[in-house]
């Protein structure tokens, strides 16, 4: 299981990388050529978007992964049920996003046609339940050749739009032409490695335990959403300007850019303590602290580093017309501390059977979101989104578990992944796996 797991996380940060040089030249190049206004406008109608993805993915994510693990004989029905009612609900929702933007922004013809074009890609997205099915296996290796695939054939797209110099829609359809392309490269690979005598077939019995399991996360990834895309959205409506947008956007994607590394682990551990939970509980015990640990200690390295060169970051990246996203950068690379954090927060409270936590702690977190967006946006403009931000994802993620007593045994955990207690490695050992 250890080499595996082992193999399996490789592949994810290979890819990962692969995908984030690219990613990263087509993205810089994309966001130099329209400027902050234009590319704050796509990603102001992305925010619309992102709200309707948590109820199109029906909280489906780590607890299909757990079906799947537990029910090895029912996967057929179990990948059909979930792929049958996440395209049910997608179908909705892009009604939904199109009926919205004409309502919110109907003097703006330019946003509604975006809307409708990013909207397009949203049923795609129940494809991704083969994803679920590959983790549960540790085969990783072919989700990364898949999403490999589509990123080169979407960076394509784009640089091809570049050299053209087309206009803004058509770089609206970037995201949907990458999920088209993602569907059917899942749905060909599914083919070719499901077992012969595994049949698709829907279950109203297992449905029903899908959609009881993942309610929690619906709603707990929906207030998650809340808490990312809300300044987005708040800072073009309280200051009437999508180049704000835009310089946020780029702001948060440096944030991310290392982040492939921290979903890597995330993705290669959620089966591993998910299977050690149901066998070896202290084993479980001191896996979920090395996780917290790896997460907690990779993103303060990367921040640290963000911190001290933001200026020459923003200018190498994006230009001159980006420099005054600067404060912004330094303010808002703290949160990915805490924001991973979060993720492995998730998966510790599957596997204690709190998912109903789930639910309490991500509302409590986007309802502070909103009302510090409130606060600090009208008076310090972006960096009042980028410090609302931080304080949702300290509060959401370290502060307010400390305050439930069932929460003991998380909080104990995140302090023994600080200090290094009670995971069985020692600093030198850390750092020496982490140069590796």
């Amino acid at each position: 299981m250890r080499a595996k797991f082992l193999k399996n996380t490789i592949w994810l940060i290979t890819g990962h990388i692969v995908q984030m040089v690219m990613q990263f030249v087509v993205g810089v190049l994309t966001t130099r050529f329209l400027g902050p206004t234009n590319y704050g406008t796509i990603n102001y109608v992305a925010s619309y978007i992102s709200f309707f993805m948590p109820i199109c993915e029906l909280g489906m994510g780590a607890v299909m992964i757990k079906e799947l693990i537990a029910d090895r004989e029912h996967e057929g029905q179990i990948i059909a049920t979930g792929f049958l009612l996440r395209f049910s609900v997608s179908l909705i929702s892009v009604a939904a996003v199109c009926v919205l933007a004409f309502f919110v922004d109907s003097n703006d013809k330019t946003i509604f046609y975006i809307a409708v074009i990013e909207a397009v890609k949203m049923p795609f997205t129940a494809f991704n339940t083969v994803n679920y099915w590959l983790q549960s296996k540790l085969e990783s290796k072919y989700t990364t050749i898949i999403t490999t695939g589509a990123y080169f054939c979407t960076a394509a797209y784009k640089v091809f739009l570049l050299a053209a110099n087309k206009n803004i829609y058509w770089f609206a359809a970037s995201n949907t032409v990458e999920g088209i392309i993602l569907a059917l490269l899942f749905w060909l690979i599914y083919i070719k490695r499901k077992d012969r005598c595994h049949t698709l077939r829907y279950s109203k019995d297992i449905a029903g335990r899908l959609l009881k399991a993942g309610r929690p996360f619906i709603m707990a990834n929906l207030m998650i959403q809340i808490c990312q895309q809300t300044d987005k959205i708040m800072l073009k409506q309280m200051l009437d300007s999508t180049e704000e947008v835009g310089l946020y956007t780029a702001v948060t994607t440096i944030c991310i850019m290392f982040g492939f590394v921290s979903t890597a682990i995330l993705d290669s551990a959620r089966p591993v303590i998910m299977g050690l939970k149901n066998t070896d509980e202290d084993m479980y015990q001191i896996r979920i602290r090395q996780l917290f640990a790896a997460l907690i200690w990779l993103n303060i390295l990367y921040a640290l580093g963000i911190t001290f060169l933001s200026r020459q970051v923003i200018h190498i990246l994006y230009g001159e017309q980006y420099n005054a996203a600067n404060i912004c950068l330094k303010i808002c690379v703290w949160y990915t501390v805490f924001s991973y954090l979060g993720g492995a927060k998730s998966l510790w409270l599957i596997c204690e059977g709190k998912n109903n936590r789930v639910f309490s702690f991500t509302a409590f977190g986007a309802l502070a979101n909103v009302i510090m967006n409130f606060i600090f946006i009208p008076h310090i403009g972006l960096n009042g989104a980028a410090v609302a931000t931080l304080l949702t994802q300290i509060i959401s993620n370290l502060g307010l578990p400390f305050l439930f007593h069932d929460m003991r045994s998380y909080t104990s955990a995140v302090i023994d992944a600080i200090t290094f207690k009670n995971i069985r490695i020692k600093i030198f050992h850390f750092w020496k796996a982490l140069l590796r």
